[in-house]
């Protein structure tokens, strides 16, 4: 694989800019940038906007690496308010995916539609910025991450014992599963849940018709929320 496939459009990533530190960002799809920023386009380099400033550079993958599997070793090295805004801007992103990755178009199609380039979906669910767009190929492969017997471990881990939880990466992808099954399943705006879930229930957003297009195609997936449902019945606590 070569230095220029390790990566696609839409990929969080840790990108480097010369005496600057490792920063959080995201490959961007070239399509949906500035003409002024694709006549700028350097040969073998790929389009990187960086979270906290939301600027843009054409960078050289060798100065790419990917996001969730380097968090542990770049997000605690700086403690500048640009770089703490960035990783949790990162941060919520990571969120978002494994909220998409719970979502079913049975609950919440929804909040799918068009984006303005061919291809892409935008996505919006309640809580996250919105206007973020996935390829189908993207949405699949968050829900592929969903394993329903890890997240209602989670779940059961915290009922049973929640009074000294801090949650790292991969515990917050749970917590925004669990509250993305929540608001599915149950409608009232409950306080408590949401602080416990890092959630402001003011930033709660409206939902978005999607086509029967993407109706179509997003449900050809497998409805992992049924799936997750079952086990919650059938799973006791302890």
């Amino acid at each position: 694989m070569t230095m220029e496939n390790r990566f696609n459009a839409g990929d969080l990533v840790w990108a480097k800019v010369h005496r600057y530190p490792w920063w959080p960002s995201i490959i961007y799809h070239e399509a949906l940038s500035s003409t002024k920023i694709r006549k700028s386009k350097k040969e073998g380099c790929m389009l990187v906007s960086f979270y906290g400033d939301n600027t843009y550079e054409w960078l050289d993958p060798k100065n790419i690496i990917p996001f969730e599997a380097n968090f542990n070793l770049y997000s605690k090295r700086r403690h500048s308010d640009s770089f703490v805004k960035a990783v949790n801007e990162a941060v919520d992103e990571v969120k978002h995916r494994a909220a998409i990755g719970l979502s079913c178009p049975c609950k919440f199609f929804a909040q799918y539609k068009p984006a303005p380039v061919e291809d892409l979906l935008e996505v919006d669910i309640e809580g996250y910025q919105l206007g973020t767009v996935f390829t189908v190929k993207q949405i699949e492969d968050f829900r592929q991450e969903f394993k329903p017997v890890e997240t209602l471990s989670f779940i059961q881990q915290l009922a049973l014992d929640s009074s000294d939880i801090h949650l790292d990466l991969n515990q917050k992808k749970e917590a925004a599963r669990a509250l993305t099954y929540r608001k599915a399943n149950y409608e009232e705006v409950d306080e408590p849940y949401y602080q416990a879930f890092e959630v402001d229930p003011k930033s709660l957003g409206s939902s978005i018709v999607a086509s029967d297009d993407q109706k179509t195609c997003l449900n050809q997936g497998k409805c992992f929320m049924f799936e997750f449902k079952y086990l919650m019945i059938m799973r006791p606590f302890g």
